[in-house]
């Protein structure tokens, strides 16, 4: 019987919650890892937490430096609030309370065995068998979208809803509710280990795990004791983020990466973070893909987008802090601004914002059609083969057929069989036959032999040494002459 793991520490997290404070005594599911998190919010307490609290606000009265801190918050902290985004905390709710539903420690296990064998005894129907076995599945969900679609930003939002760290006392257990890893600018797979245990700690709070990457033995050996650790800090959900960043690795060290991914998603849910629609690799192993594209999945006379455009700006647009206030955010206007971002969520912000912050630099002190045109040549014309891509519907177009695994992608090689290993020029031949052979051919030595003692002529040839050879040389001996 598999004992239950117990934590290897005795004391609280730096960084976690306890459980005590967070379970509801009146409403309980028996699961303690479930009861430590809340309900699913409905769709009215989720647009009130997703409002934008942290956004400085400033007026036209106050000091430049004011309004610039104000401009400054825009690009740090507005969050566009749409309606995908119910959709996705649902998928990530369901996630995270599903990967916990056979996890449940069990403090009576052995009176709930003993009761099930004494059924099964006294001829119970019913065959004995553990509720306590952990049954495997395999769960991956990619969020897939383009660059600063805010991706991240909607993760992060629907994720700030659950404490991360939950210390359960009575159980001397750590449970780690989500781990997020960030592969932006991670180059190999020890790097993205580091990086595993770098979350581990900052959620954490600690540095337990600073030196367990370099005495690995081999990446392998990482890769286990990292699914160690999330069986070890009973971790929820793993969000893998820019995985696009792998774009660049050598094809097979990038295969063994998701191959390791797909391995820890039996244990725990997985859930990927990608700006690359096509990559194969995704689409290959993932259960559930979801795209993540708020404005810019529309084209641009498309009704929906016109009133959804209208919407975000308008909700932008508030924000104005600059002295001209009588300024209407007109049709033109519109349209220049989403030309300049082609409803990039996170380029349409700092594209207002840079407006804002020229209008202060320069005295203008209002948004207008000129102002607009020149912040965009003037700081987002690198965006354009972006831009144009996106435009052209060619990346992340939803009604595109998938894309067919690519005809180069290489396979993983087997091991060849031992016939195949032999040398063309060491063909199997009939023993009647090794004179005909070149002279360095150990069957050719062993045909001019009288007699069948192949250790006398190994030693003869020099490829059988003595012990006092090892012990009177420097280097080993040139015995074999050819």
């Amino acid at each position: 019987m598999k004992k239950q793991q117990t934590l290897p520490i005795e004391t609280i997290p730096a960084k976690a919650w306890r459980a005590e404070d967070l379970i509801s005594t009146d409403d309980t599911t028996g699961n303690q890892f479930v009861d430590v998190l809340r309900d699913t919010l409905d769709m009215g307490l989720l647009k009130a937490h997703f409002k934008n609290d942290q956004v400085i606000k400033a007026t036209a009265e106050d000091k430049d430096s004011r309004r610039k801190s104000s401009v400054q918050s825009l690009i740090d902290s507005f969050y566009v609030s749409v309606p995908e985004i119910v959709d996705l905390y649902d998928r990530l709710d369901l996630t995270i309370k599903s990967g916990y539903q056979n996890k449940a420690p069990i403090r009576n296990k052995g009176r709930v065995l003993s009761n099930n064998l004494m059924l099964a005894m006294g001829g119970n129907p019913h065959v004995w068998h553990d509720d306590t076995a952990v049954q495997k599945r395999r769960d991956i969900t990619a969020i897939v979208g383009p660059k600063s679609c805010g991706k991240t930003a909607a993760i992060e939002r629907c994720l700030s809803l659950y404490p991360q760290v939950v210390w359960h006392g009575k159980l001397s257990q750590v449970q780690v509710v989500y781990l997020k890893v960030e592969l932006k600018g991670v180059s190999n797979l020890l790097e993205y280990c580091a990086r595993f245990l770098e979350a581990l700690e900052l959620a954490l709070g600690s540095e337990k795990f600073d030196e367990e990457v370099k005495v690995a033995p081999s990446v392998c050996a990482a890769f286990m004791k990292m699914r160690s650790l999330l069986t070890t800090y009973n971790v929820g959900t793993l969000i893998i983020d820019s995985l696009e960043s792998t774009q660049n690795w050598p094809t097979d060290k990038r295969e063994l990466l998701f191959e390791h991914l797909a391995g820890l998603a039996d244990i725990i849910p997985v859930v990927m973070l990608s700006s690359d629609v096509d990559c194969y690799d995704i689409n290959e192993i993932s259960s559930e893909k979801l795209t993540w594209d708020p404005l810019c999945a529309f084209a641009s006379e498309n009704e929906e987008l016109s009133d959804r455009w209208s919407r975000f700006t308008a909700r932008l647009w508030k924000f104005n802090c600059l002295k001209a206030q009588d300024i209407e955010l007109n049709k033109e206007l519109k349209e220049i601004w989403f030309n300049a971002c082609k409803g990039v969520v996170g380029i349409a912000v700092r594209f207002y914002a840079r407006c804002l912050h020229e209008a202060i630099n320069t005295g203008m002190e209002s948004i207008s059609k000129e102002l607009m045109l020149r912040v965009q040549k003037k700081y987002f014309s690198q965006h354009r083969s972006f831009f144009s891509d996106i435009a052209r519907g060619k990346r992340y177009d939803k009604s595109a057929k998938p894309l067919p695994p690519p005809a180069s992608k290489p396979k993983r090689r087997k091991m060849p069989k031992l016939e195949s290993m032999q040398r063309k020029d060491f063909s199997r031949i009939s023993k009647s036959q090794w004179k005909t052979l070149p002279e360095d051919d150990l069957r050719y030595i062993a045909s001019q032999q009288k007699e069948d003692n192949y250790y006398l002529m190994l030693k003869e040839v020099g490829l059988v040494l003595p012990i006092g050879d090892f012990t009177l040389h420097d280097k080993f001996p040139q015995t074999l002459s050819r």
